[in-house]
């Protein structure tokens, strides 16, 4: 069950600093974590992958992440990260992802991880039959991210784990479906029914009453009852781990 709950949100101005146990074994492994998009942000959501013949490219899809750690169950942080930083995960990594903490850390089944998205700010381009709709929404999503699916570090090896974001799950047309649509028809109809300049604001997308329709179901979170709101509530459910991993919780402000 997903559940959003208040958690408060406490920023740092200092860079983000991996921080490992101290530990004399010389048996002792080094743990890396690493933010990445998958090709989906990095290059795009083809039509293939649409419901509906859309596809998206995304020029920018910064995202503020901070309050990362990792643990082995019941002990102290073996590495962390606390203070905020903004990643650009739109930038081509072939598939590396980007540099979030890493240290040495003493052999162990490190089964706790957690972090925290802030501010989510993404803008781009879909395109279906030559006609193109760019947007540009910035998002507080403030969710933390607990209980996800941890990795182990054995024989002094070095083990990597991946804090992965899921920029398709913003144009999922349900909440609460196991197997939502992949879908941008109804968010380029919030334009042609606004202004039709071919940009999709917020304010269009806060026009477009979803309360009505068979698709973009809600669940238990009736206060979602427009087009943006069911969009900034997909952006705090972004959030895995090591690819399709799950956290356990997303518990937003």
């Amino acid at each position: 069950m997903r559940t959003f709950v208040r958690f408060p949100l406490f920023l740092s101005l200092a860079a983000v600093v991996g921080t490992a146990a101290c530990s004399d074994d010389s048996d002792d492994g080094r743990l890396e974590v690493v933010v990445y998009g998958e090709a989906f942000i990095e290059e795009g959501i083809p039509a293939s992958e649409m419901s509906d013949g859309w596809s998206v490219v995304f020029d920018s899809f910064q995202i503020e992440l901070g309050e990362v750690t990792v643990a082995e169950a019941g002990a102290a942080p073996a590495l962390e990260a606390l203070a905020y930083n903004t990643y650009e995960i739109a930038v081509p990594t072939g598939g590396a992802g980007l540099a979030v903490a890493a240290g040495d850390v003493p052999n162990g089944a490190y089964s706790e991880v957690s972090y925290r998205l802030g501010t989510v700010q993404v803008s781009g381009t879909a395109t279906r039959d030559g006609v193109e709709k760019t947007f540009d929404w910035t998002m507080a999503t403030e969710t933390r991210y607990s209980g996800c699916e941890g990795i182990a570090v054995v024989d002094g090896s070095t083990a990597t784990t991946q804090l992965t974001i899921h920029g398709d799950h913003l144009f999922f047309d349900d909440l609460v479906s196991d197997e939502p649509n992949v879908a941008f028809d109804l968010i380029a109809q919030a334009d042609d029914q606004g202004n039709a300049d071919g940009v999709i604001a917020i304010d269009e997308l806060e026009a477009v009453d979803i309360t009505a329709l068979n698709r973009y179901q809600v669940g238990n979170l009736t206060s979602v009852t427009n087009l943006w709101a069911f969009i900034d509530a997909q952006a705090s459910l972004m959030g895995h781990i090591d690819g399709e991993g799950h956290c356990n919780n997303a518990d937003r402000d």
